[in-house]
């Protein structure tokens, strides 16, 4: 009990609830603990996994990730929560199938400690959406066991978001020729990535766009966008590591810091090296 008191408390900081299925008064999940095939997915976490959720205006979602990951992530969203956000929309195709006949493996958890695994929306009190990340299929599983499958897009708001950039050639083109007119400097950054896996990287990127036409070199770029200076050469990186790179700062002693620019300065082409290996033997 003690343990679940911390996580309530330290979730309710960002509007996160901790879900004990045990003791839910949600309805659809108690009808949804009948069934033993659900019942037995949820036995079958292990006991450093937890449930979370996240209550939105429109929809509730569920998440089940590790206990390390949640409090790392929640140190890294308490430092970067008015950089950016985003709205989002959802639009469906309705099928017949029932719950259990997706496949959940436990070995998709114990591979996954670094993200979440799936997410259970509540887009109503009468359905529960499953999106599994790595067969990147999403569905909405109604009260009925009647599913409905979705395709998800997002909305931008307030900030420059690559997603769409990357997605369209069209797009892409014309806007990297537009950059690189107003600021030489980081269109010449983005225009380095490499094809492969640029979308990858650099979708969940987001950066205030009056930051990213003014700012002169990912030095700045970064250090406008946290608000902070940083004692490092970052133009070195590009600008997603950079951030990444920024950000970990954060949390690791200023003893070990040097260590580690040290061993991202000289591992940086290994690294992404390493992805396009994962994206050319691994991605569907």
């Amino acid at each position: 009990m003690e343990e679940k008191n911390k996580y309530n408390q330290c979730l309710l900081l960002n509007g996160y609830e901790f879900l004990d299925f045990e003791n839910t008064k949600n309805t659809t999940l108690k009808e949804w603990l009948k069934d033993e095939n659900f019942l037995l997915f949820i036995k079958s976490i292990p006991k450093d996994y937890i449930f979370i959720i996240k209550k939105y205006s429109i929809a509730n979602g569920i998440f089940l990730t590790h206990k390390k990951t949640f409090e790392f992530a929640q140190k890294i969203l308490e430092k970067v929560k008015d950089i950016n956000f985003d709205f989002s929309y959802s639009e469906f195709e309705f099928n017949q199938n029932i719950f259990y006949a997706l496949n959940f493996k436990n070995k998709e958890i114990s591979f996954t400690e670094l993200v979440f695994s799936f997410k259970i929306n509540s887009l109503d009190r009468e359905s529960f959406d499953i999106s599994n990340i790595y067969n990147k299929k999403h569905f909405i599983i109604q009260k009925d066991n009647s599913l409905i499958t979705f395709k998800y897009r997002k909305i931008q708001s307030k900030g420059f978001n690559l997603v769409f950039l990357l997605e369209n050639n069209i797009l892409k083109n014309y806007y990297f020729n537009y950059l690189e007119k107003i600021n030489p400097y980081i269109a010449k950054d983005f225009k380095n990535i490499k094809e492969n896996h640029s979308f990858e990287i650099y979708k969940l990127l987001r950066i205030d766009f009056n930051v990213l036409i003014n700012c002169h070199s990912v030095q700045e770029v970064i250090e406008k966008s946290l608000n902070t200076k940083i004692n490092f050469n970052l133009n070195k990186f590009d600008i997603h590591l950079a951030l990444s790179f920024a950000i970990s700062l954060n949390f690791i002693a200023k003893n070990e810091q040097n260590k580690l620019y040290k061993f991202v300065l000289e591992n940086n082409k290994l690294i992404y090296d390493y992805i396009d290996f994962i994206n050319n033997n691994f991605a569907n």
